[in-house]
């Protein structure tokens, strides 16, 4: 079995992709909040539980077409790591979505680290549940009672003419 590991930082804007063998990626970049205004708050004050769940979904995407291209793959495994939480509160760019959460729900750890393997014939149905189980764990470090279950990624319309369907 072949693996694929693809670090994460989340919201990433993917700044370089470097390979190892066997096949094993990364990917590192900026948070998108870090890149975005967003009125009353610095960059670096607030974290978009829609980018992140984009952002785990196409490297899903990724991953599931990357592994394709590989007959004998089997598996991806996934290694996500945010850091530089710390302070950051829930928050969303989209003047239609700023009044999506109430103030207050900051997170007061700087880091987590997720991870999960999931069978590529899987991924194209899956991937909600998949997404649920890599970002779940940040969106408690802000909210420990947010349900981010596999509806709630699905129901955030993470579905654009390329990703509406995975495979």
């Amino acid at each position: 079995m072949t693996d694929l590991l693809a670090g994460l930082a989340a919201n990433s804007i993917g700044s370089f992709v470097k390979g190892f063998t066997p096949l094993r990626a990364s990917v590192a970049g900026l948070f998108t909040t870090d890149i975005l205004a967003k009125p009353g708050m610095t960059n670096s004050q607030w974290f978009s539980p829609l980018f992140m769940t984009r952002d785990l979904t196409v490297i899903l995407h990724h991953a599931y077409h990357l592994a394709k291209g590989f007959p004998s793959s089997e598996a991806v495994e996934l290694r996500c790591e945010w850091s530089g939480l710390l302070e950051r509160e829930l928050a969303e760019a989209h003047p239609q979505l700023r009044t999506a959460w109430s103030r207050g729900r900051i997170a007061r750890v700087d880091h987590r680290i997720t991870q999960g393997e999931w069978s590529i014939a899987d991924i194209p149905n899956a991937w909600p549940e998949m997404v649920s189980a890599l970002g779940g764990p940040v969106m408690r470090l802000f909210d420990t009672t947010f349900d981010y279950s596999p509806n709630w990624v699905r129901e955030q319309g993470v579905t654009s003419p390329r990703l509406s369907k995975l495979c």
